[in-house]
């Protein structure tokens, strides 16, 4: 019955027939018999009964909330595509600082500049999953990085095992630099692309694997051991 007609049939005769019909209807819903059974309160006319399936209904209804926020806090795939927008920026503005750096010693610029040029993406979300469970666009946007049991924040060692796939192939890029073999076009356009690949292919793992489980974890949580999760004051209670 909708709350319209009970309102409606409030000072009417046979408003205590509604009343019965609802409450006894196992399909009226639960806020629906929480507002006839807080009428019936405001009357006086709340006998014993009704005071214990008062508070029977509230605490069902304090669990269904409780179970919708607990499955919620999990749906973190949009509010990642916010926070990874925002970092974006954030990375683009640390190359772009980077870039200015100019230094005539050619060890500082071959052994320090280079591979921080090639790594601080990578580094950012290392470091900050490592020793916070979140970067700024996390932080900004509510998520956080927790271990799979969803007490503590994800470790350094987590943060790591995280991003293992795009530092592996940082690192092995690097090697080829230092190595001098981008000076062969050749080995520098097939490393490029297949980094690139391996990239694309991880990249769509991921986002398969977080649309295809009840937690929403990506295939780098698997391999980490982690969970994204909400943080925001209304998830509090489930955490």
């Amino acid at each position: 019955m909708s709350m319209n007609k009970i309102l409606n049939n409030y000072q009417s005769a046979s408003f205590n027939e509604t009343i019965v019909s609802v409450i006894n209807n196992s399909n009226s819903e639960i806020d629906t018999k929480l507002t006839v059974i807080k009428i019936l309160e405001e009357r006086g006319e709340l006998g014993e009964d009704l005071k214990a399936l008062k508070i029977e209904l509230d605490q069902r209804r304090k669990e269904l909330f409780n179970n919708k926020i607990a499955v919620d806090r999990y749906t973190t795939l949009g509010d990642r595509l916010f926070a990874n927008i925002i970092d974006g920026f954030i990375l683009r503005l640390l190359g772009f600082l980077i870039s200015f750096i100019n230094i005539s010693d050619s060890f500082f610029n071959s052994k320090i500049l280079t591979p921080i040029a090639l790594l601080y993406p990578v580094l950012y979300t290392i470091l900050f999953h490592g020793f916070a469970g979140q970067t700024i666009g996390k932080m900004i946007i509510g998520i956080k990085v927790f271990d799979k049991g969803e007490k503590v924040k994800s470790s350094f060692g987590q943060a790591v095992l995280r991003d293992i796939v795009p530092l592996g192939g940082m690192l092995v890029f690097y090697l080829i630099s230092i190595l001098g073999l981008t000076s062969d076009s050749s080995v520098l356009t097939f490393s490029t692309l297949f980094l690139l690949y391996i990239i694309a292919i991880w990249s769509l793992l991921e986002i398969m694997t977080m649309l295809f489980n009840k937690k929403h974890r990506a295939l780098h949580d698997f391999v980490a051991g982690t969970v994204v999760l909400k943080i925001n004051d209304r998830y509090k209670v489930c955490r």
